[in-house]
């Protein structure tokens, strides 16, 4: 690869570190992934890459269909990056009934809900 110097404000350059961090990517990989998708919506006649591309991962030009998003796509970047500690919280069925249980005791004073 061949280096490229880029100033930046330091207002802009903060907000690169952040978001960079958020993605827990380098600075380089988030730059390279962001300026691949400028110029692939630019080969493509797009005046804006959001709608012609989606930019999941770093480094990866995926075309979209149409230009809704779905959740999966909106939340991508969040999916795993929150450590509950509890290994089975998404396969266990006991968390959701408990989960359940305390949203009828919060919403009917105390009492057990009625199925």
């Amino acid at each position: 690869m061949t280096p490229l110097t880029l100033d930046l404000p330091p207002e802009m350059r903060a907000r690169l570190s952040e978001e960079a961090e958020r993605r827990n990517v380098t600075e380089s990989a988030f730059v390279h992934a962001v300026v691949e998708k400028a110029l692939a919506a630019a080969e493509a006649g797009a005046d804006q890459a959001r709608s012609t591309a989606d930019l999941s991962e770093p480094g990866e030009y995926r075309p979209r269909s149409s230009a809704r998003m779905s959740c999966l796509e909106l939340a991508g970047d969040l999916i795993g990056c929150v450590r509950s500690g509890t290994p089975d919280l998404a396969t266990n069925p006991r968390y959701l009934e408990e989960a359940i249980e305390r949203d009828a005791k919060a919403h009917n004073g105390g009492g057990r809900s009625q199925p």
